[in-house]
């Protein structure tokens, strides 16, 4: 892009808008522990509310991403047309809340519905902040902008597992707490209502950005968005969007099947909560922070370089050694080596993650821009949500013992990996060639 055709934003992006990417990090943090505390607590929520791994694997998927889905496109909608920081700002409020009434839910229903309230008010988060992380920053550091965004939401699924356990630990020594009004609640129970404060610190910061001035080609400037658009450019952009949507969906919801490692090490090893949330989460943090930036600072190298498919270049070589290493995490028969085949695998998906959101952006004309992300945390979501519920599934149905759980993740990861590097591998070329379009189109 050329200097007349950067924005003000653009060309003095500095200090603040640096503070803008790190502001909406710490609100994809709070988003992530919030949304995935419950993983590390599944068991003692099963025992207590006497739920099978099928009804567990619903409240961790169905309940958050069926809400989720279905309201993160219409608001991606929203989001390009209106302000984005109340939009940000009303979802921050509304996953806190549903977050501090899930440890008040005393039946599955209400723990249930609880968690739907989460996903709804977390479905306006990601497609406004990745949006608005475009407009402060130009293409040659969005890499590196969107990683601080990327590495903050995981470093808070981690942060979920090592202050969670620590929590929970403490919680239980403590015993049963009885409140006014509340009455007694269970150690998991008073651990929900703790981590959703920080939602209400998060939502106080959110109040000191300024809604940014949208990017826009001139040939986009002089077009008025109809209805049927966002369609009809999905269609006509299927191999260099949809199917690079799909693939980078399923490398994610490889999430879905590491809901279930606390549960792994609780079954297979016998480690107890306190013990495995800690581990778990220190090794996820670290990995996960040399990841998202590894994979970030790659892309911006390569594509200095010339490399303007850097992201998927870098996704399908890092695909080679992150599924042997998943697959041996739930089968190596030594604790031990399970946490050294998962950091090595933490490490690489979250390269992948570092070079999957800035990707999006390159490939989606500012008026549809937020809609193209929403569509990918739609899909990811979707299938992660699929993927949750199948291991439960498989290991209800198909085995008929919870200590199966660690077979059942291994089939997951088989059906998962091999076909999201055959569907990246064939869209590479289109990618490619839209990247290049819209790149032409701004400088013009």
């Amino acid at each position: 892009m050329s200097a007349a055709s950067e924005t003000p934003n653009q060309r003095s992006y500095g200090a603040y808008a640096w503070y803008v990417a790190i502001v909406l990090g710490c609100a994809n943090t709070v988003a992530s522990i919030d949304r995935s505390f419950i993983s590390l607590v599944a068991e003692p929520i099963r025992i207590d509310l006497q739920m099978t791994d099928t009804q567990v694997s619903l409240l961790m998927g169905l309940a958050y991403f069926l809400v989720y889905s279905i309201a993160v496109i219409p608001i991606a909608g929203l989001a390009d047309r209106s302000n984005r920081r109340r939009i940000m700002a009303a979802g921050i409020f509304i996953w806190s809340t549903a977050t501090a009434l899930c440890g008040l839910s005393t039946t599955y229903l209400r723990l249930f519905l609880m968690r739907m309230g989460v996903g709804f008010g977390e479905s306006m988060l990601p497609p406004s902040a990745v949006s608005v992380i475009s407009d402060y920053f130009p293409r040659h550091v969005l890499a590196r902008a969107t990683a601080i965004y990327t590495v903050m939401g995981t470093v808070g699924t981690s942060l979920a597992s090592v202050l969670g356990g620590l929590l929970y630990r403490s919680l239980v020594a403590s015993g049963d707490i009885t409140l006014p009004v509340f009455g007694t609640l269970h150690p998991w129970q008073a651990a929900f209502l703790v981590i959703s404060l920080p939602g209400f610190v998060v939502l106080a910061l959110l109040a000191t950005l300024k809604e940014p001035q949208r990017r826009r080609s001139a040939s986009e400037t002089a077009h008025t968005p109809v209805a049927g658009d966002f369609r009809r450019h999905l269609w006509a952009k299927r191999k260099a969007i949809l199917a690079v949507v799909a693939g980078f969906s399923m490398i994610a919801a490889t999430s879905g099947v590491a809901t279930w490692n606390a549960i792994l090490f609780i079954r297979t090893y016998g480690w107890e909560i306190g013990k495995i949330g800690p581990i778990l989460g220190t090794v996820s943090m670290i990995c996960t922070l040399l990841g998202v930036f590894a994979g970030g600072w790659s892309a911006d190298v390569l594509r200095r370089r010339g490399y303007e498919d850097a992201n998927l270049r870098i996704i399908l070589g890092t695909l080679c050694f992150v599924t042997p290493a998943l697959l041996l995490v739930p089968n190596s028969g030594d604790p031990t080596l399970s946490v050294i085949f998962l950091a090595i695998a933490t490490f690489g998906v979250n390269m992948c993650f570092g070079c999957q959101t800035p990707a999006l952006p390159l490939v989606a004309p500012s008026h549809m821009r937020t809609q193209v992300i929403s569509l990918y945390f739609f899909f990811t979501n979707l299938i992660s949500t699929g993927v949750t519920t199948l291991v439960a599934l498989i290991t209800d149905y198909g085995f008929h013992d919870p200590a199966a759980v660690r077979h059942s993740m291994t089939i997951t990861y088989v059906l998962l990996l091999p076909g999201a590097w055959i569907i990246l591998w064939f869209a590479r070329p289109a990618y490619l060639a839209e990247v290049r379009r819209l790149r032409d189109a701004e400088t013009r």
